[in-house]
């Protein structure tokens, strides 16, 4: 491939992604704002090279909590094992696990998994006899430099707490139109900077190269090689100031 054509996939590339994350950025705090649970804030597109989690959500273990886990029950949930808790909300408002399995990374764990109303899923920070602390919101580094993406519980299905579907028209509206308002921000945001920013200034004579026959320019009197200085009292530097006074 042509050197000038991957410098251009490169540049498209570098102004594309910030664009599309930025975009993605709107819905992900409009998401927070609402109470809407973001599941991922993907950066670039699949398959996934890597991220992390962060947050603190602490779910009780009770006699009740059924575990259905590839390696074992409760004893054998270690830290770093990415799970998807089936949970209800207690009278005093803390959640209770009704069920603990392996994160299977599909639809399942977000929409049907035994209708739970409360979902948990993630990475589990702690382990204990009653308790158990898992990190909700992944933070994903993706291998197509495309962009990016907010993953969201239940952008279809309203039966999970928290879920986008879930929410008032007003506050899906909101989330879902937070992208673009970010992006008609943008310029007005990044054009005065650009404009503050100091650029060399081209200053010489401003001559004329050639006239064409029967045009204003020759009717007005210009001539090839002449040179202009002033227009209205203005005086001419470069092309700019020209175009300007013209």
């Amino acid at each position: 491939m042509p050197t000038t054509a991957i410098w251009g996939v490169v540049t498209f590339l570098a102004v594309l992604g910030p664009l599309i994350i930025l975009h993605e950025l709107g819905h992900f705090f409009a998401a927070r704002l609402t109470g809407t649970k973001v599941l991922e804030f993907g950066i670039g597109y699949p398959p996934r090279l890597g991220g992390f989690w962060t947050g603190r959500t602490p779910v009780r273990i009770t006699a009740d909590t059924q575990f259905e886990l590839e390696n074992g029950g409760q004893t054998d949930l270690k830290r770093g094992s990415t799970v998807s808790i089936a949970a209800s909300r207690a009278a005093d408002g803390t959640l209770v696990a009704r069920r603990v399995r392996d994160y299977a990374g599909s639809k399942a764990d977000t929409t049907t998994f035994l209708g739970a109303r409360t979902l948990v899923i993630g990475k589990v920070r702690e382990t204990g006899e009653s308790s158990i602390v898992v990190s909700e919101m992944l933070w994903s580094i993706n291998v197509l430099p495309l962009g990016g993406f907010t993953r969201m519980l239940g952008e279809e299905d309203p039966r999970a707490e928290g879920s986008l579907a879930g929410r008032n028209r007003r506050d899906r509206a909101a989330v879902l139109l937070a992208g673009p308002l970010v992006n008609a921000v943008i310029p007005f945001l990044l054009f005065p900077l650009v404009l503050m920013l100091p650029q060399d200034v081209l200053v010489g004579d401003v001559s004329v190269v050639h006239v064409m026959p029967d045009s204003p320019a020759e009717a007005a009197g210009l001539r090839d090689g002449d040179r202009i200085v002033r227009v209205d009292g203005r005086p001419i530097e470069n092309i700019p100031d020209l175009q300007q006074a013209v």
